[in-house]
């Protein structure tokens, strides 16, 4: 991407990706030493499932205008 493009995102003062980076990875390492590969891979995919746009909506959200013919849905 071009550097005008990431000229849109200024950078936050005081916020460092690694270090948040290596706080989640710790996190997660202690809610999972001792688990099986099995109760791992439970618990990602339990984690998956509470990010996606599915579990919080059940139906997909109007966008308004329709981009065939610019009329709302219904």
């Amino acid at each position: 991407m071009s550097d005008d493009f990431w000229k849109k995102f200024p950078a936050i003062p005081g916020f460092d990706c690694v270090e948040m980076k290596h706080r989640s990875q710790m996190r997660i390492y202690e809610e999972t030493k001792g688990m099986t590969p099995h109760e791992v891979a439970e618990y990602f995919h339990r984690k998956a499932e509470a990010c996606s746009p599915l579990a919080v909506c059940e139906t997909p959200p109007s966008y308004g205008k329709s981009p065939k013919n610019g009329t709302d849905h219904d």
